[in-house]
């Protein structure tokens, strides 16, 4: 039995984990996939769900849908809902310590910067509710150490990852505008005639399709393999030297993309001219570019030449059938809007005991806030004299992205010295 003092252990355990990651982005980036040495054999589970569907609410945070569970019938944990991980993860060991939940066998996975070899322990005939929604006798995996950074990008805690092992068993209907997953029985999913169907093919329950690609203005439209990815917060990222069509554009910007299993992504950013969702043309795209022939193995990659992730989903309400292997898609209220674009220059990140303080994690070179001398471990303390606090990291970074020539106003913390800095939003790529 969990006494009332070991909850209250875990929960400060938690905190100061939460302390401990928040010094750091799928997929900015987000959760690529992620590769596995060998598949955790589940034990017989079992799903209790009452009726055919059940609606969860997600808070979109930062370009991550994030749910809330009762993990062990006793602590309430928030998880990424993420369509390219192939297993349910959690990321803080400290939690099945303190649970006292006993470890089967090591693991190892390939971090999403493709270079991280990742330790994991499986842990069998783990019980998760989510809404009413019960999942018993899951096997799944805890990560070793604390390899998770995205409470850096979200600005709250993160404590694991719910993966294709789980997701595979439904139809997923996703409303980014209303902000609501649908769980959904297979058999009882019957579709409405407007939407767009597009095939997918499933490898390990990780959903992937093909869709028409021009990068480059005056050149053919090339069909490119992309994983279908929930847990990655960028529009797309393309693999360069996965084929021949894909180069990077005349003007790019080198940086980091994100931060997944493994730490920081790093790479190029660029405009790309146009991607087609089914029948839906989309415009003038700011994807990030990976250049895998820096890294010895790709057999995990299975083919595929990118990522699709929430920046492009969230314009559609989207349905995930996997047992027919297909995605039904309807543009939203949002499909029209221009792509949001940071023109800051900025990469932020949450830090503190509680991640409420906003710190520069980079500056890219020749943006408005390199010009205006805001250098990397600077600590913005307000923006237009209102506390950051005020705003979040989701709020602040969304400001970064309003309309060019909007002038900013912040002050920020270097050392012992109070900072007042001023620059004009522009588009630097």
């Amino acid at each position: 039995m969990l006494t009332t003092r070991t909850f209250l252990l875990i929960v400060r355990t938690c905190r100061f984990a939460a302390w401990i990651w928040a010094a750091c982005l799928t997929l900015g980036l987000s959760l690529p996939c992620v590769g596995v040495s060998a598949q955790p054999a589940n034990t017989p589970s079992i799903l209790e769900m009452p009726g055919n569907v059940v609606r969860v609410p997600f808070t979109y945070e930062n370009g991550f849908l994030v749910i809330d569970l009762m993990f062990e019938r006793i602590l309430p944990l928030r998880f990424i809902l993420d369509t390219g991980s192939e297993y349910t993860i959690l990321t803080q060991k400290a939690i099945s310590d303190l649970l006292k939940l006993p470890y089967d066998r090591e693991y190892q996975m390939i971090g999403s910067d493709m270079q991280t070899i990742i330790k994991a322990l499986l842990i069998r005939d783990v019980s998760m509710e989510i809404k009413r929604m019960n999942l018993l006798h899951r096997d799944i995996l805890v990560t070793v150490e604390d390899y998770f950074q995205i409470n850096y990008f979200t600005g709250s805690p993160i404590h694991g990852i719910l993966g294709a092992d789980i997701l595979h068993h439904f139809v997923l209907r996703i409303n980014y505008e209303r902000h609501y997953v649908e769980f959904i029985k297979p058999g009882s999913f019957h579709p409405k005639e407007d939407y767009a169907e597009i095939p997918l093919t499933l490898h390990r329950n990780k959903p992937y399709l093909s869709l028409s690609t021009r990068i480059h203005e005056n050149t053919p439209s090339t069909a490119f393999k992309y994983l279908l990815d929930t847990g990655a917060a960028l529009p797309l990222l393309l693999l360069t030297n996965s084929h021949p069509a894909i180069s990077l554009p005349a003007n790019v910007v080198q940086g980091i993309l994100g931060v997944g299993l493994g730490g920081f992504l790093t790479g190029a950013k660029g405009r790309i001219q146009q991607v087609h969702m089914g029948p839906f043309p989309m415009n003038n795209l700011v994807g990030s570019f990976q250049d895998i022939s820096l890294y010895p193995d790709t057999t995990h990659l299975q083919g595929r030449q990118g990522i699709l992730g929430n920046l492009v989903l969230d314009r559609f309400d989207l349905v995930l059938d996997y047992p027919r292997e297909r995605m039904l898609i309807r543009p939203n209220g949002d499909y029209a809007d221009p792509f949001p674009i940071d023109r800051s220059g900025l990469f932020l990140i949450s830090s503190g005991f509680d991640l409420n303080t906003i710190m520069v994690q980079e500056v890219i070179p020749g943006s408005p806030a390199f010009f205006a001398d805001i250098r990397p471990g600077d600590i913005i303390k307000s923006y237009r004299r209102w506390p950051v606090s005020f705003f979040g990291l989701d709020g602040l970074t969304k400001r970064f992205r309003m309309e060019e020539g909007k002038k900013i106003h912040l002050t920020i913390a270097r050392g012992r010295n109070r900072l007042h800095r001023s620059f004009l939003l522009k588009d630097y790529i």
